[in-house]
């Protein structure tokens, strides 16, 4: 049949430079894509969400990121405490991170494009509807 609706809580491993690596989520559901949304953005006074691009990053990062070999420890945090760790960083290392869960962004979309360009192109011809069929059918066959 297709895919089932609930994502599954897959993760995968990305190798970092330094023998480091970083553990993400393979892909959000909606739930947490929605508050990485609500985290990149910010409301105004006229009741609009904006993107605010200063938080957008931090947020894509909250969200994928499961755990590190970096200290502090984050398997199992909370988002803010998440959030406060990835504060603490060098500069440098959060544009690496960045880059590593934008790679696996893509990746995961080209999979599923693929995976997704192959069911379609391959698709089996389908039998018309019994009403779309000219001439009377006894049902049996002589």
């Amino acid at each position: 049949m297709g895919d089932s609706w609930v994502v599954p809580p897959n993760t995968r491993r990305l190798p970092l430079s330094d023998d480091q690596w970083i553990v993400v989520k393979e892909r959000l559901n909606t739930g947490e894509y929605r508050a990485y949304l609500r985290g990149s953005s910010t409301v105004d006074e006229d009741g609009r969400r904006r993107i605010d691009f200063m938080e957008h990053t931090l947020s894509r990062l909250v969200a994928y990121l499961v755990d590190w070999s970096a200290d502090p420890p984050i398997r199992g945090a909370s988002e803010a405490d998440r959030r406060a760790a990835l504060d603490l960083i060098d500069p440098d290392r959060f544009t690496e991170l960045d880059e590593a869960v934008q790679a696996h962004i893509a990746a995961r979309d080209a999979e599923r494009a693929a995976a997704k360009k192959k069911t379609t192109t391959g698709a089996a011809v389908i039998s018309p509807l019994p009403s779309d069929v000219v001439g009377a059918s006894s049902g049996s066959v002589n």
